[in-house]
């Protein structure tokens, strides 16, 4: 329980703070690791769209999660406006990016990896859309199999990601899909509403109260917010997002997790039930306030300290714009 705050010196005018959480930004973590994965844009609003998303995103995964700016990378098939310098997202370098985070990571590491971008399922498989050949569901699977650290989240925002779960779940891992695998093809609000809840204060994300936020109380904030767009836009709903992570490449749909109150309980009944994993990986956040992180700046402060620090250079290779 947090202990009874002192009387403030003289100044009355003097901020304060709650003591639940640090306004400042949290300690790096050189354990943690994080890669971005964006995808082919389609068109120039989509481009700048996923500039402006990717670049709220990494802010977050460097100042929210703790992520070191060296451990954190963007693989991007097109220049990115928030990005200083991009690596190159074709399935050749994709694949070596992967194949290094396999081989370099240990026990003790955390990755997260988020894919932005557009996908199919053409009857035989869930393609995720490259320049050149695209990396298929199975093929990403394959990939991280061998990924041995002992926190491992994947986040799907696609249309069509729902087909990915499968390939992707593993024992100790936790896969987020923006939609079901069935007939949810069409653009979603998913990586939108994640950006949003990236914004806010972790007050506002810790649901039962508790003083801290768990991977799922941040999901479940997000689908919310989905939820919101759709209402807000009188659309009737062409995503539903979910989770995966009891290993068994069976998803459930979060909103129904939400219902549940013992997604946290050990027994014969709930060994399998998804949400456990995700209810006890608890988040390192502090405040970010959405007044100094709004989506869609392109050029980041130049000041180096509290609030003010820019986005991260994520990347070690430059790429030629097309």
């Amino acid at each position: 329980m947090a202990q009874e705050a002192a009387e403030p010196a003289a100044n009355d005018d003097a901020e304060v703070r709650r003591p639940d959480f640090e306004e400042v930004d949290p300690p790096h973590d050189s354990r943690r690791h994080a890669i971005i994965i964006v995808g082919l844009p389609g068109d120039r609003p989509h481009q700048e769209q996923f500039g402006a998303l990717v670049g709220h995103w990494s802010r977050w995964l460097s100042r929210g999660l703790g992520v070191p700016p060296a451990n954190l990378s963007v693989l991007s098939a097109t220049p990115l406006n928030n990005v200083a310098r991009p690596l190159a997202a074709d399935a050749p370098s994709v694949v070596a990016r992967l194949q290094q985070l396999v081989a370099d990571l240990q026990e003790d590491d955390s990755l997260w990896i988020l894919f932005l971008g557009h996908a199919n399922y053409d009857g035989q498989r869930a393609l995720f859309h490259l320049p050149g050949p695209d990396l298929s569901a199975q093929e990403y699977g394959e990939l991280l199999r061998p990924l041995r650290c002992r926190e491992q989240v994947v986040w799907l925002t696609m249309g069509s990601s729902g087909w990915f779960l499968r390939p992707l779940s593993r024992e100790g891992r936790v896969v987020i899909a923006a939609t079901l695998t069935d007939a949810e093809p069409n653009e979603t609000e998913f990586p939108h509403a994640l950006a949003d809840a990236m914004q806010r204060d972790p007050v506002d994300l810790d649901g039962n109260q508790d003083q801290q936020v768990s991977l799922m109380e941040f999901l479940q904030f997000v689908v919310s917010r989905i939820k919101e767009r759709y209402e807000s836009d009188e659309r009737a709903p062409t995503e539903h997002a979910q989770l995966d992570d009891d290993g068994n490449g069976r998803g459930t749909e979060v909103e129904e997790l939400a219902k549940r109150s013992d997604v946290e309980e050990e027994t014969p009944e709930t060994q399998s039930l998804d949400g456990r994993l995700a209810s006890r990986l608890i988040l390192p956040l502090n405040v970010i306030q959405s007044t100094e992180v709004e989506v869609g700046d392109s050029e980041p402060n130049d000041q180096t300290s509290g609030s003010q620090r820019p986005a991260p250079d994520v990347g070690s290779q430059s790429r030629e714009s097309s």
